[in-house]
Order: C-alpha cells, then sequence, then structure tokens
C-alpha cells in the first residue's frame, strides 16, 4: 500500500552458477508478478555484464551504446541479459511500466567483501607486493561508478517519466587494473611493489557509450574522484 515502484536489486550471494541462474530468474519473476498485480513502476538494475560475449567477439573491448544488443557470455552474463528478457515480456504482454538499467562497476562505501579495490586497500596499507593481471590480449579495465553518483542517478531516473527502455549509468571512462593499483599505492603513500602477471587467456572489456537520457536529467557535477581519469568524475553526467 502506497507504494508507486519496485527497484529490483536482488541476485544470489555467488551469482556465477547454473543454480544461481535459476534463483535470480525466479525472484526477478516473482517480483514482476507483484508489480503487475499491484500496477507497480518496474525498475530492474542490469549490468554491463551483458555485452561480454559482444567484448569477446570484438577481439576483447566493446563500446557499448544503449541500443546495441547483448551478447552474454558466461552464467551471470546470461542471468542478466535473461532477467532483462523477461522485463521486456513483461511490458510487452501485460503493460507494465519498466525501465532496465545498466550500471558500471560500482565502488564505494558498503561495497566491500571480496572486491578487488578493497583488496588492493588492504594490500597497500600493509606494504604487500601487489601483482595485476595481464591476458593474452591487453589489460583488464573497469568503467568504474562511484555509489553515491549511482544513487544520484537513480533518483532522477525513478523521478523521471518517457524513458526509453533501456538507460546506461556509466563514466564512459575506463581504468586498467594496473593503473588503478598504481594510482592507490601512490594515494596512500605506499612501499608496495606493483607488477604484472601474465594470463593465458582473453580479457573482455566492456566501456559504455555516453547516455543521451542522462545528458538530458542530470546536470555536470563532478565528484573529484582521484580514480577516474584526469582528476574527476562526470559519472552522473553519462
Amino acid at each position: 500500500e502506497g507504494c508507486e515502484a519496485i527497484l529490483f536489486a536482488a541476485h544470489p550471494k555467488s551469482h556465477h552458477s547454473s543454480k544461481a541462474f535459476a534463483a535470480s530468474l525466479g525472484m526477478l519473476k516473482n517480483a514482476l508478478d507483484v508489480a503487475k498485480e499491484h500496477g507497480l513502476r518496474f525498475v530492474y538494475l542490469s549490468s554491463m555484464t551483458v555485452f561480454a560475449g559482444n567484448a569477446k567477439r570484438a577481439g576483447g573491448s566493446f563500446t557499448a551504446t544503449e541500443s546495441a544488443a547483448p551478447i552474454p557470455y558466461g552464467a551471470y552474463s546470461e542471468s542478466k541479459c535473461f532477467g532483462e528478457q523477461l522485463v521486456r515480456l513483461y511490458a510487452d504482454n501485460h503493460g507494465l511500466d519498466t525501465l532496465v538499467v545498466r550500471p558500471s562497476l560500482l565502488y564505494g562505501p558498503g561495497l566491500y567483501g571480496a572486491w578487488l579495490i578493497p583488496k588492493l586497500i588492504s594490500k597497500a596499507a600493509g606494504g604487500e607486493p601487489i601483482a595485476t593481471h595481464e591476458y593474452a590480449n591487453g589489460l583488464p579495465e573497469f568503467e568504474l561508478l562511484h555509489v553515491r553518483d549511482f544513487c544520484a542517478a537513480m533518483k532522477r531516473l525513478m523521478a523521471a517519466s518517457g524513458l526509453p527502455p533501456v538507460v546506461h549509468v556509466g563514466s564512459a571512462s575506463a581504468i586498467s587494473t594496473y593503473d588503478l593499483a598504481g594510482q592507490l599505492i601512490a594515494l596512500s603513500g605506499s612501499a608496495s611493489a606493483l607488477t604484472r602477471s601474465r594470463i593465458d587467456a582473453e580479457v573482455r572489456n566492456v566501456l559504455s557509450a555516453p547516455s543521451p537520457t542522462m545528458k538530458g536529467l542530470v546536470p555536470t557535477q563532478r565528484t573529484g574522484s582521484p580514480l577516474a581519469k584526469g582528476g574527476g568524475s562526470s559519472i552522473v553526467t553519462t
């Protein structure tokens, strides 16, 4: 009662298995059924990883527009892609008001655990040696999105109307794991030695093209994040 929208961000704790794939779609369908029953707007948080297969086909790197057809690769990528299709089916078959949001990789307060940045900070703080990967076709790169910028963007998207079915929220600027580790070492004044470890496999990097939708919704802002190239972040504008 009193709810106007569902913002669906759930996924299993471990999301790289077939079991997790099934659980993700099951949770999503339950939430979609609730939205259908009560006539709620439904916003689905997907991921840029739906373009992992595009990057693989492109030789390692792919810049995705909002209209690009995703080609998933791997269980998590596939679960997000199938989730998007399920959301689209509910929009087409039941007239549900839906929005799919594909954010870049989040970092910032509250995002801890096994994720790369906390690991690098921990090693740099302890002066431990740091080795980042170098794949056969290049360095792994991430398009980082600060959680505060992401929340600011979501507030505007949740309040907006007349949006396209898919919106990208990202910085359109990537940083390699090697450069990221180097910046963290420098920022902390660490004595950690930084090296590259060769991996006999291919990396799949996905970068988002600037979003016309976000450009129209959000005024230019800068967070001053030291992890963005150029010393700042215009994440919420793109």
